[in-house]
């Protein structure tokens, strides 16, 4: 569910972000982020799950971002 690439990025300290949106309406809004962080050459993961909605799949996406090392930085929408 975690991409090796961005793992190996915070498990090595490089730094990464997840960006959390509750519907795919939020597109927009994501790739105004993802373009801003790209400049930066920072990795990033972006999922959409309503915590309303979907909360046993945001919650298991959490948990598994919590049991990676080093831990990224969290952006929700």
């Amino acid at each position: 569910m975690i991409t090796k690439k961005f793992r190996k990025c915070i498990e090595n300290s490089l730094g990464g972000a997840v960006i959390f949106a509750g519907s795919s309406g939020d597109k927009p809004h994501i790739d105004k982020i993802v373009k801003s962080l790209k400049k930066y050459n920072l990795p990033l993961e972006v999922r959409i799950a309503s915590a309303h909605k979907q909360p046993e799949r945001l919650i298991k996406f959490i948990n598994l971002l919590k049991k990676i090392k080093s831990r990224p930085v969290w952006c929700r929408l």
